[in-house]
Parts: C-alpha cells; sequence; structure tokens
C-alpha cells in the first residue's frame, strides 16, 4: 500500500500533476491494491500478492477511490485530448463501480461465486517474458495466501447470499487444476529438488483451503435448498 499511502500524503499538496503522471500513479495503485493477475509491464513486482478480501482491505479500496476521485476533479475533460478524455471516463466510472459494489451491492457478502481464485492463477502462467520456472516461483509464492483468502471468504458472506451453487463448480474447477495440471507441471519443470518440495507444500495448502471452502459452500447450498423446499414439504 506505498503507492496508495503516499499519493494519501501528497493530496493537499498545490504542485500540479500531469494528466500521464495521474495515469500512471492510478496505474500502479490499482495493481498493488489488486494484484491477482499479471501486470501488463515485465516488473511482476506484485504478481506473487493475493489480495484478501476482509475488512482491512476493504478500507483501502474506500481510501484508493476517495483519493483518485479527488485527484481527477483536477482534469476538465475539455483540456484533454479524445484519448484522454476516454481514459479519465474510464477511471471515474471504475470508482464508482468499486464505490457501489463496497457500499450497496456489498458483493463480498452476498455473492460467492465472486471467490474464483482459478482464472487469475492461470493467468500466473502466461507471462510469455519470464520461463515457466520462473511462472512457478510466483505461483508457489501467491499459494501461501490461499487459505487466508478462503477464510476470509467465509467470514464475509452470509447464510443468504447467492452464487453457492455457482461457487462449487468453481471451486471443483479450482482443485482439479491445482491437482492434475498445476503440480504436473511443475514437476516437468527444472525446478530444483528442493524447490519442486517447497511448491509441493504450498499447493497442497491451497488444495486444502479450496476443499475447506467447497464444504462450506455445499453446507450453505444445502440449507438454502432445504429451507425453500420446507413450504412444500409441510404441504
Amino acid at each position: 500500500m506505498w503507492i496508495l499511502l503516499g499519493l494519501l500524503a501528497c493530496q493537499d499538496s498545490q504542485a500540479p500533476l500531469s494528466f500521464e503522471a495521474f495515469q500512471e500513479n492510478y496505474r500502479q495503485a490499482h495493481q498493488e491494491l489488486y494484484p491477482g493477475r499479471p501486470s501488463p509491464d515485465s516488473q511482476h513486482c506484485y504478481n506473487y500478492l493475493l489480495a484478501i478480501p476482509d475488512a482491512a482491505h476493504r478500507q483501502q479500496q474506500r481510501l484508493f477511490c476517495q483519493a483518485y476521485q479527488q485527484q481527477a476533479t483536477q482534469f476538465s475533460p475539455k483540456q484533454l485530448q479524445a484519448e484522454g478524455k476516454q481514459q479519465l471516463e474510464m477511471i471515474e466510472k471504475e470508482l464508482a463501480r468499486i464505490q457501489f459494489e463496497l457500499d450497496s451491492v456489498q458483493t463480498h457478502a452476498m455473492d460467492a461465486g465472486q471467490y474464483h481464485l482459478l482464472p487469475g492463477l492461470q493467468a500466473n502462467l502466461q507471462a510469455s517474458n519470464l520461463s515457466v520456472e520462473d511462472q512457478l516461483r510466483i505461483l508457489q509464492r501467491k499459494m501461501q495466501f490461499v487459505p487466508d483468502y478462503f477464510q476470509a471468504a467465509k467470514d464475509n458472506l452470509r447464510a443468504e447470499a447467492r452464487g453457492y451453487e455457482l461457487a462449487l463448480q468453481q471451486q471443483r474447477a479450482t482443485y482439479l487444476w491445482l491437482d492434475q495440471e498445476l503440480l504436473p507441471l511443475a514437476r516437468r519443470s527444472a525446478l530444483s529438488p528442493q524447490e519442486q518440495q517447497l511448491f509441493g507444500q504450498h499447493v497442497n495448502w491451497a488444495k486444502l483451503a479450496v476443499k475447506d471452502f467447497l464444504a462450506y459452500c455445499k453446507s450453505r447450498w444445502i440449507d438454502q435448498q432445504t429451507t425453500s423446499s420446507s413450504p412444500q414439504m409441510i404441504k
């Protein structure tokens, strides 16, 4: 959160900010706040991280929106070229969407289907400027956050949340990918025996966390099905 904290500390600065600098600050802070997918550049500085969807992260999201919504008011669309206008509009819409989801929709509490790690994990293997071994090393570091990720998901979700049936499908697919694709890929790679052992350990921890969340979603889904059918059963 260093980029975001630095921005917040400088919000009241009178120094002018170019639109290009604003865009770059926004891109980097966004990548730091949402490190689930590889960055568009070659630095890969946040790719090993996994945002934990807990209350602390939601507060960081609010600060992010607050900071950049205030920064965006410095720029008038009339003063920007066509491409700049489009970029500013996209940023403003994205900030509004994040704020709306946090405060109104509360997706984190009401949609079990949003806790789908598989696309982000798979995307880490698509960094063409990295070797397979380096891609796996990034994934190995990311795996250590998976148990905390799913614990936060369980803490967030309400019993009446939607998407439990979809979550069951997603978590089965994630488990199978970890077990039947990722682990074999690591075994075929040129990772050292020590790295292979550590990688396997972290993947197994991730698999256990996925299984636990899968069981949690199945229990909630069964409860909902039982509740919805109760009136018919009484009749």
